[in-house]
C-alpha cells in the first residue's frame, strides 16, 4: 500500500473545552495501546507490520468504537432521565 505521507496537510488547533479535551485524550490512548496491527513506517517507508509478544492485545479501531457507543448509551440515558424529570 503507498501512503501520502509527502504530500498531505496537517491542522493544529486548540481544544479549550476540558470536556472534548478529556474525550479526544481517551480515544487516542486507545490508538496508542493498540498491539494488533501496529505497523512501523522506517527510513525506507517499508510499512512494516509489528508483532506483539502479548498473547491478547488492544485493536484501537474495536476499542474505539466500543467506548464511542457506550458513552453514546450513556449519553442517551442522561436524556431520558432528564426528560422523565420534566414531565
Amino acid at each position: 500500500m503507498t501512503r501520502n505521507l509527502s504530500h498531505g496537510v496537517e491542522v493544529g488547533f486548540p481544544v479549550l473545552d476540558p470536556d472534548f479535551r478529556r474525550e479526544l485524550r481517551r480515544i487516542l490512548d486507545l490508538q496508542l495501546a493498540d498491539t494488533c496491527k501496529t505497523r512501523v513506517i522506517d527510513a525506507e517507508m517499508s510499512n512494516q507490520r509489528l508483532r506483539s509478544a502479548a498473547p491478547t492485545g488492544t485493536r484501537a479501531q474495536v476499542a474505539t468504537r466500543e467506548l464511542l457507543a457506550e458513552d453514546s448509551a450513556i449519553a442517551a440515558r442522561t436524556d431520558v432521565e432528564q426528560l422523565e424529570e420534566m414531565a
